[in-house]
């Protein structure tokens, strides 16, 4: 994955674990995903 970079990365998010938006670290990796979700090319 190092080797791709972005381009290994999807257009959606996947998870393989709960995430409990209570807490920091779930509200933390939803909010990576939309900000880089928004960053994307329309196309995508």
């Amino acid at each position: 994955m190092v080797k791709v970079g972005d381009e290994a990365e999807t257009s959606y998010l996947e998870v393989k674990s709960e995430i409990d938006l209570t807490k920091p670290t779930g509200i933390t990796k939803v909010a990576k995903f939309l900000l880089g979700a928004a960053n994307r090319s329309p196309d995508a």
